[in-house]
């Protein structure tokens, strides 16, 4: 009589059971991108939001396209290819790349003031493009709880950092 084999139940993939977590970490921090536009109106002059979409219009094409979907590729790479520095340090080229076209763009302009602005949401940019990075590691691994935990943590600084900002002097700086 042959052995029966017994079938062990497969693993369910991460993302499959990690799918509520990066649901709720993504909702957040739309969220938090929201609280940012929302809080500027009643909490800033009102040229600020125009100041600031103005300032998200010269900054977000060439940081977009210093993302290099980096992300993506780092997390289709199951075979390790490619250690993560190698990654790293494309994505640290890419934004220093980015962020040079944005300076110049907004260095064009005459108003030192938006110029700063500019600076300030490249920077956050630039950052969110580091952390996307990471978050592409994370994937590769499988772990989709703390992707969406460090998304929860990110929306709280963001849109935390500028209410704070702005609640006592209506500006983002003095």
């Amino acid at each position: 009589m042959a052995a029966r084999a017994e079938i062990l139940p497969a693993r369910r993939p991460a993302l499959v059971a990690g799918w509520g977590a990066l649901l709720a970490g993504a909702a957040a921090w739309a969220l938090a991108q929201w609280v940012l536009v929302a809080a500027l109106a009643p909490l800033g002059p009102a040229e600020l939001l125009g100041r600031y979409a103005w300032a998200l219009a010269v900054a977000s094409p060439p940081l977009a396209l210093a993302n290099l979907q980096l992300r993506t590729l780092l997390a289709t790479d199951q075979g390790g290819r490619r250690p993560f520095a190698c990654y790293r340090r494309l994505r640290a080229v890419s934004n220093l790349g980015g962020l040079a076209v944005v300076a110049v763009a907004a260095a064009v302009g005459r108003d030192p003031a938006a110029a700063l602005e500019v600076a300030l949401v490249a920077a956050l940019k630039a950052t969110e493009n580091t952390a996307d990075l990471y978050h592409g590691l994370l994937q590769r691994e499988e772990r989709c709880g703390w992707i969406a935990a460090l998304w929860g943590v990110k929306s709280l600084l963001v849109s935390g950092s500028l209410v704070s900002m702005l609640a006592p002097t209506g500006r983002l700086w003095p």
